[in-house]
């Protein structure tokens, strides 16, 4: 597995870096702004079988994270507080390529790293998924 920076790859068009940017803060503002805690569950997963999704708590914790409740956030749905993370760190790294010209990160893998970073991300997926049946923080 390698890390690259490569000068050369231009940035993305304005127009789909703009719009990318726009869906990003658009998510954070409703993090922060929605009263979430107020509003029924949506899932149709917990409706149907009373138990939670993989992606149960996860708005909740990104409206904890906006709030500054990191330690909540995280113990509601961690898959979700480190997704919010990943998002604000990508919106700041998007912006910067745009207007300082930053360097492209690319990471490349051989099949068989490809093969295990998606097991283990699934494992991740699953692993979250347990930790909010067997919690039930997410409820």
């Amino acid at each position: 597995m390698k890390l690259r920076y490569e000068p050369e790859v231009p940035p993305a068009p304005r127009s789909h870096a703009l719009l990318g940017g726009l869906l990003g803060v658009c998510l954070l503002l409703a993090a922060r702004l929605v009263p979430w805690s107020n509003m029924p569950s949506l899932c149709g997963f917990r409706n149907l079988t009373g138990q939670p999704c993989p992606g149960c708590g996860m708005t909740r914790s990104w409206a904890l994270f906006s709030h500054g409740q990191v330690f909540e956030a995280i113990q509601i749905n961690p898959l979700g507080s480190g997704l919010f993370v990943a998002l604000c760190l990508a919106l700041v790294y998007g912006l910067l390529r745009q207007t300082v010209s930053l360097p492209a990160i690319r990471l490349r893998m051989t099949r068989v790293e490809r093969r295990w970073f998606w097991t283990g991300l699934g494992a991740l997926l699953l692993s979250n998924w347990a930790y909010t049946i067997i919690t039930g923080v997410a409820a």
